[in-house]
């Protein structure tokens, strides 16, 4: 296999330990539904332009979100370079860490870098209260599938250097899971060490694809992290899965403003109107603090206006938990 092919299949199989574990889960269970939380205003937009809104993750509520993943990663290279012996593995590895902290803008772009989250959990208190305008709001719950169908069509039908393509991701918590995660992005690498090690230490070439192939998908994979703290979320996060494409392309993306506390908030449409097709929404879940019955009556009325009869049209009922206002 010529160099080049080796390293790329090796990439290859590096985004799948990366991604793997994000991939897979109880998101993909038969029955699950993909819960978006949002204001009435919100609500309106979406089902107005048949789309929904990716943030900037600079501005999720929590700045401090994305930064987490980026701290973990930073302190697992260090754990690991403690735990191994003095070799030249342990030279990859800090490569692998001087390259995200000294390439932080390549690796984390804020300006591609938007989000899209779901939960597992249609009926969250922390979630009626951050997303929800205190349980005024609403839970809209999408079919996974039909997500995925019109998400795989956007990606089938662009140019990955030019135009985004959103893929939803399972994000983790557990830190033993986190830590696994990455532990086996590494060891895809160290399986082939005997066979790379030579090349690594004389071919400047090839020692600098792979600090960056290491450090690509270790943060890759961080982008996924939040705190334990935060488990109940169950989060589904969907993120643009060729942000590095786009950026080698020094692709400029649109970007549109909306406003929350006297903050402006970048964000993007995530690309689902134009298709001709309804969303795929098959519940509506009202908040605890909304007048359940003349919400539901002005939710049929518009939704029947727009198309949604039959098996399109979503069920909408109150949410259980009770708040009070």
């Amino acid at each position: 296999m010529a160099p080049d092919a080796r390293l790329q299949d090796l990439s290859n199989r590096m985004r799948e330990a990366a991604l793997g574990p994000h991939l897979e889960g109880p998101h993909t269970e038969q029955g699950i539904l993909f819960y978006h939380y949002t204001t009435a205003e919100g609500l309106r937009g979406i089902l107005e332009t048949g789309d929904l809104w990716a943030t900037n993750a600079f501005y999720l509520n929590d700045p401090l979100e994305t930064e987490y993943g980026q701290r973990f990663c930073d302190e697992f290279l260090l754990t690991q370079l403690r735990q191994r012996p003095d070799s030249h593995f342990v030279t990859f590895l800090s490569g692998c860490r001087g390259t995200i902290s000294g390439h932080e803008a390549e690796l984390f772009p804020h300006e591609l870098q938007f989000i899209t989250s779901f939960s597992l959990n249609g009926d969250l208190l922390s979630q009626w209260r951050a997303y929800a305008d205190g349980g005024k709001g609403f839970s809209l719950g999408f079919s996974p599938l039909d997500l995925l169908h019109l998400l795989g069509e956007i990606a089938g039908q662009t140019d990955e250097k030019r135009v985004p393509h959103p893929l939803p991701m399972k994000v983790l918590y557990n830190r033993d899971e986190q830590e696994r995660n990455l532990s086996e992005v590494l060891t895809v690498v160290e399986k082939e060490w005997p066979s790379l090690e030579a090349d690594f230490l004389h071919d400047d070439d090839t020692n600098k694809a792979l600090k960056a192939m290491g450090a690509l998908w270790l943060a890759t994979a961080c982008m996924y992290f939040k705190d334990e703290a935060f488990a109940q979320e169950e989060e589904v996060r969907v993120l643009y899965s060729n942000v590095r494409e786009m950026k080698v392309a020094n692709t400029r993306l649109a970007v549109c403003l909306r406003s929350r506390n006297g903050l402006l908030i970048p964000y993007r449409p995530l690309g689902l109107a134009g298709n001709g097709m309804l969303l795929p929404i098959s519940k509506i879940i009202m908040g605890p603090l909304l007048d359940g019955k003349r919400t539901k009556l002005a939710l049929e009325m518009y939704l029947q206006s727009s198309g949604y009869t039959g098996k399109d049209m979503p069920e909408i009922t109150e949410a259980r938990l009770r708040l009070q206002s």
